[in-house]
């Protein structure tokens, strides 16, 4: 026979206990999310355009942009804008921010113009008719865009053409931008001119 302050005893820990519990129930979900990213979907529903989208980048302002099949657009965690940009928009950002665009026969940097965002257009040759741009990749200060056939560098505010119709493959490896023309050993591209280095005598090696 349990005598009454047994019972006592055993009533004030199952209370503490109780307490204890209760207590901690709204620290488990804080635990629980620590270190995960919040993720938040977004649908055409609400950035309002159509629902294929090309290629993604986030500047060093934390502004997220997305290659739409209607232009560039831009999220600040509030609201959306668009810039209209004929073709599939591919882009890329620079050490310096800036995020260099390329479409259909279309090389630009895109700007803030009158408190809207807008396309800068690079260099002078503007009567070019190359196609869609498929890839951006930036190498300290020079910019390639490429076609399927067609390689071009922006460097000093000039385009240079490097490749005139003729397939070939870019490649990107960090800071670094390699060319292979089919072929052609792998070349690495330093400003403009196509080198050796030892990746490229590896890869001819194998």
């Amino acid at each position: 026979m349990w005598n009454c302050k047994v019972v006592i005893d055993m009533k004030r820990i199952l209370l503490l206990v109780l307490c204890f519990l209760l207590a901690a129930m709204p620290v488990f979900p804080q635990y629980a999310e620590c270190g995960i990213p919040q993720v938040k979907n977004f649908g055409p529903a609400d950035y309002r355009q159509e629902s294929q989208n090309f290629c993604v980048a986030q500047d060093k302002n934390s502004l997220m942009y997305f290659g739409n099949t209607n232009g560039i657009m831009e999220y600040d965690n509030e609201k959306w804008d668009i810039v209209k940009i004929p073709g599939r928009p591919q882009f890329a950002v620079s050490t310096n921010n800036e995020i260099f665009i390329g479409g259909y026969n279309t090389f630009g940097r895109l700007q803030y113009k009158n408190g809207h965002l807008g396309i800068d257009p690079l260099g002078e040759r503007s009567n070019l008719t190359f196609g869609q741009v498929n890839k951006v990749v930036i190498s300290g200060s020079d910019v390639y865009f490429s076609t399927d056939r067609h390689l071009y560098m922006y460097s000093d505010s000039l385009i240079t053409e490097l490749i005139n119709d003729e397939p070939f493959r870019l490649i990107s490896v960090g800071d670094s931008v390699y060319v292979q023309k089919k072929k052609n050993r792998l070349k690495r591209l330093v400003h403009g001119s196509f080198e050796d280095d030892d990746l490229c005598v590896v890869t001819a090696d194998t």
